[in-house]
């Protein structure tokens, strides 16, 4: 009986079904741009996720992932202090911890670089694309 439900008709439905699930996923990930200006081996705080309650305590670090990888330096994540910038949640200004995204490019390093990491609040994803300015070390 397993059998039957490797081919024919439920192996057609079934990868119909796996295909309408991939469309509505990508369809609930939103996408954003960000760029920064950073001297060589230097770290820089990229941006911090975190999701908060409704009186303003600490919820819990949302999950990310690093979905591609920059090739003139690293990235890390770890936690780090935040403030919360979002005037509509009645917590602004509020300080809580958040996931922070760091980027360092190697000493010497200079010029574009890409990464890209994927973060999920909730049942919502968010892919966030960064583009560094690299420059050596006298500034820009």
């Amino acid at each position: 009986m397993i059998g039957r439900f490797r081919s024919g008709r439920f192996a057609a439905l079934a990868a119909a079904l796996c295909v309408f699930c991939a469309q509505v996923s990508r369809a609930q990930e939103e996408t954003r741009e960000t760029s920064i200006e950073i001297v060589e081996g230097v770290e820089e705080l990229v941006n911090v996720h975190s999701r908060w309650r409704r009186d303003c305590s600490f919820r819990e670090f949302p999950p990310i992932e690093l979905v591609e990888s920059p090739s003139l330096g690293e990235v890390s994540i770890r936690e780090t202090p935040r403030q919360i910038f979002d005037r509509d949640s009645g917590c602004y200004g509020v300080h809580i911890m958040g996931m922070g995204i760091f980027y360092r490019p190697r000493p010497g390093a200079h010029g574009e670089d890409r990464f890209a990491y994927r973060v999920r609040f909730g049942g919502r994803l968010r892919l966030v694309r960064v583009t560094a300015s690299v420059e050596r070390g006298g500034g820009f």
